[in-house]
């Protein structure tokens, strides 16, 4: 009979320990769910903050690209600058020489006008042996430009008493530098309002023409 008891009381003692052991282990595998549920979210927000910086990271490598890019094609421009100064340069320094030279070419012509000049005077000093000649050169009167208007229909001729080139209407315009006694040379002429320089010699006779005010 103790010994049935006795085997009784150890059975007992171990299903009490087997308990207290499964009960155990049944809080550490809550303790276990508890903190595995906290790593997904501690897991979840690593992740969101995680795509959060590649984004950054991908704006910043676009900028960056962009920035070199910009870099590439300011550098491309300062060195289009360069050239075109240097060219500028060259050209400067070209002109420069080219004013030399004509300065220099300038210097003869201007001695040559002045024993022209010498000449001149002397000529005039001297008895003019064809008078009839100087009579005619003084009929000849160079004018500042003035305007003048065709009175009426008139020919136009290459020369004083020259070939007839042409005829102008009536109240047709034109401008004269240079008049000799009963003709009128003209120096240039409106079209549509504008004027145009003569291309060629062109006379009219000055009884058709009438100075404008």
């Amino acid at each position: 009979m103790k010994l049935v008891l006795s085997l009784f009381i150890v059975l007992s003692l171990s299903n009490g320990d087997e308990m207290q052991r499964l009960d155990s282990i049944v809080k550490d595998i809550e303790n276990l769910r508890v903190n595995y549920d906290r790593s997904q979210e501690k897991l979840q927000e690593c992740e969101v903050k995680l795509l959060d910086e590649q984004q950054k990271t991908t704006l910043l490598q676009t900028e960056l690209k962009s920035s070199s890019s910009a870099n590439k094609e300011n550098k491309k421009y300062i060195d289009k600058i360069n050239n075109l100064e240097n060219q500028i340069k060259y050209i400067k320094s070209i002109l420069k020489n080219k004013e030399e030279e004509i300065a220099k070419l300038k210097l003869p012509k201007q001695e040559k006008k002045k024993s022209q000049i010498k000449v001149e005077c002397s000529l005039e000093n001297q008895i003019n042996p064809f008078p009839e000649l100087k009579m005619r050169e003084s009929a000849w009167k160079s004018t500042k430009a003035t305007t003048y208007r065709l009175k009426q229909d008139s020919a136009i001729y290459s020369d004083i008493n020259g070939k007839k080139i042409g005829k102008w209407e009536k109240l047709t315009s034109f401008t004269s530098t240079l008049a000799v006694e009963g003709w009128v040379k003209i120096s240039g002429y409106f079209v549509d309002k504008k004027w145009q320089k003569a291309k060629k010699s062109m006379w009219v006779k000055a009884a058709n023409a009438l100075k404008r005010d």
